[in-house]
Parts: C-alpha cells; structure tokens; sequence
C-alpha cells in the first residue's frame, strides 16, 4: 500500500497523543512493506522532506504555534494548515489517505483530494465535542465548531475511532456503526520492558497539557491532603501549558513547595518511561480525552492509575476499578486522596494492582493495534 496520513502535530518533535498514534503505527507500516508518506509542518528543520525510520515526512509549512495564548487551537492557523496541504496531497496517488481528528478544516482538504483522486478517505476521530463547542469557542464560533463536526461526519470512507465512548458518540451524530472501527491506542512494550526506573521517585504523577480540562490542580490538591498523613509526599507534574503559573501558585498556597515538582515536558519516551517506573500513583482526572496514551504507559509500567468517568473521555474504558486503578464518576479531590493513601499504605496491594496493570496492557502492544490499522487500511481499498 501506498499511505498517506495527514496531521498538523507530529510526534516526535511534539508532544501529543495524536502525533504519537499516528508515528507509531507509521513506522510498523513501513517494516510491514508498506510505503507511508506524512503530510505535517516542518518540525524537523528546513529540510522539505526527511525520511526517518522508514517513513516519509514531508513539510506542508513552517512549524508554528498551534495554540493561542489561552490554550486554544489556532483556527487561523487550522485554516492555513488546510489549505497548504492539498497540492502536495494532488502531486501524488496514494492508496487511501488518512487524516487525524484535531482540526475538522484538513479534513475539507482531504475530502476534495479523495474525491478528486477517487480514492477511499479514513479518519482517526478522537474526540467527539458537541455542546461542549459553546464552552470551547462561545456561543457564536460554538455554533460553527458544532455544525462543521456533523458536517464532517460524512466525509470518510470509514472512520477509527480510539473509544467506544467516540463510537457511540458519532452514532448518536447519524454515522452508520458499520463505517466504525474501535481501535485503541497503544503501548511499546518491549521499548517499556527495556527501561529501568528513574533514581528520581515520586508517590504521586500527573502527565499531560496543563489546561482547564487536565486538571492538574486535583492532582496538586490530593497531594496537600495527602500530606496530612505522608508529610514528605511527592508529586511531580509532567507537561507545560496556560496553566502552569497557576498551578505553581496552587502549590504555593496549600504550602506544597517541597512536595511538588513540575518538570516540563520529558523529551524522550525513554525518560517519561523511566519516570513512571519510579513513581507509585498515576494521577489522570482529566475530563476531555479519548483514551490517553500516557494512561496505557503508566499501567504497563506496573502503576496503578487513578482517572475520571467523563463523557467527553474514554478513560473509564481502561480502567477496571479496584483492578489496574481506581475510577471516580465526578472530580472529588478528597475521594481520590482517601484512594491515594490506600495505595502508599498497603503495599500488598499496590504490587497487586502493579500485576494486574501489566498484565492488563498486554493487549494494547502498538504491533496489534497497527495489524488492527493494516486490516482496516486493505479492506477500504478492496471495497473502493
């Protein structure tokens, strides 16, 4: 096959679950045979291709800012994205083309590609927001945000989604559940079982974009509670974002100087694995996710994890309460402390659910979840 993938953010210059997926599977297409070129910004440099492990990476522009100054995606920089990007997608014939859900403008793009080239069109689609698009971008913009998602719906050929919560949430938009596929993200386990733990432990991590809907402040205000048993508790916040300021203020409030840490981002899978293999309690209440990447790592770290029920996430799709973690269905600091002091107090039982954690990852290896991708990739150009 001859793929083409199209997404804005790449990994591994940066940081997201998206990019990750996407590169992941990418290179375990190629050692399968298969030729894969990726349409993204230039991350690298100012070369306007860079072949890497097997797969072809090719500029559609400069790197820039995805986000404004309060966290938003950049919807001017969405549309330049979607515009740059259908020439080079022209140039070329490609089998299928994939593009990934972050920003529904490229997939106007990628629509009048497959069309033009009579080529089946596949979308990862992560995240299905609705109503929450008036929270997002306001009442007005909301609307807009709303209307292009449905649109949208009916642009691909077939859709993956990372969560069954995404499956039934597109259903619910009018998409026939045959042109759905569940296929969950994954994990490098060999790369996972390769790594020893960090010198540097922590009881407590949060990984992930310091916004709103992460949030870390739970993962910061459990800690202060935490501290009225473990006074030399540690927490060590993994990310950067609009709300780091806010979040070491937290800290500096509730007297947490000492305990917590924020460590920006971890450059290299390498090192985040490190770091979670040190650390005892994954802490992820986020609200808006599908399923997280970083959650799958932590388990398959041997780390219990900790998150939220949400429906805008499909975390609690991953996380078998008293089994590999613990799931709350609302945000209650307290509630997710009281599970935290459990876990440093009775360490039968966190090495039972470090077991299980593992044992429950094994399931979620980044060569089954591409073979998943393969299948379905061969299957829309038979049918086309």
């Amino acid at each position: 096959m001859k793929i083409a993938i199209v997404y804005d953010s790449m990994y591994p210059w940066f940081k997201g679950g998206g990019g990750k997926r996407y590169w992941e599977v990418a290179k375990r297409l190629s050692k399968k045979g298969h030729e894969v070129y990726i349409y993204t910004m230039g991350w690298w440099g100012n070369e306007n291709t860079l072949f890497k492990e097997g797969v072809y990476l090719h500029k559609i522009c400069k790197p820039q800012e995805l986000y404004t100054k309060t966290g938003k995606r950049s919807i001017k920089l969405s549309l330049y994205f979607a515009c740059k990007v259908i020439p080079p997608l022209l140039k070329e014939d490609f089998d299928i083309i994939d593009c990934g859900g972050t920003s529904e403008f490229s997939w106007f793009s990628v629509k009048l590609v497959s069309l033009i080239k009579k080529k089946p069109l596949v979308i990862n689609w992560y995240e299905v927001w609705g109503d929450y698009w008036y929270k997002y971008l306001g009442k007005f913009k909301g609307f807009i945000g709303k209307t292009i998602e449905k649109i949208t719906t009916f642009f691909p050929t077939f859709i993956i989604a990372n969560a069954e919560n995404t499956k039934n949430d597109l259903i619910d938009l009018g998409v026939n559940k045959n042109k759905i596929q569940v296929v969950y993200d994954g994990v490098d386990i060999a790369l996972i079982k390769s790594v020893k733990p960090s010198e540097k432990k922590f009881d407590l991590l949060f990984v992930g974009r310091l916004i709103n809907d992460k949030h870390a402040d739970i993962a910061i205000k459990s800690t202060g509670i935490v501290k009225k048993e473990f006074n030399e508790i540690t927490c060590g916040i993994v990310g950067k974002g609009p709300e780091k300021n806010n979040l070491i203020k937290l800290s500096e409030k509730l007297n947490l100087n000492k305990n917590v840490e924020f460590l920006g981002v971890i450059e290299s899978d390498e090192e985040l694995i490190s770091i979670l293999k040190a650390s005892k309690v994954f802490v992820f209440p986020s609200t808006r996710e599908g399923v997280p990447i970083v959650l799958l790592e932590a388990n398959a770290c041997g780390i219990p994890v900790i998150g939220v029920r949400h429906k805008l996430t499909g975390v609690g799709e991953v996380i078998e309460d008293g089994l590999n973690g613990f799931i709350f269905d609302s945000i209650n600091a307290d509630l997710i402390a009281e599970k935290i002091i459990l876990l440093l107090k009775d360490d039968r039982l966190r090495k039972k659910m470090s077991e299980e954690a593992i044992k429950f990852t094994q399931n979620f290896d980044w060569n089954s979840k591409t073979d998943e991708i393969e299948d379905i990739y061969l299957k829309q150009i038979k049918i086309n």
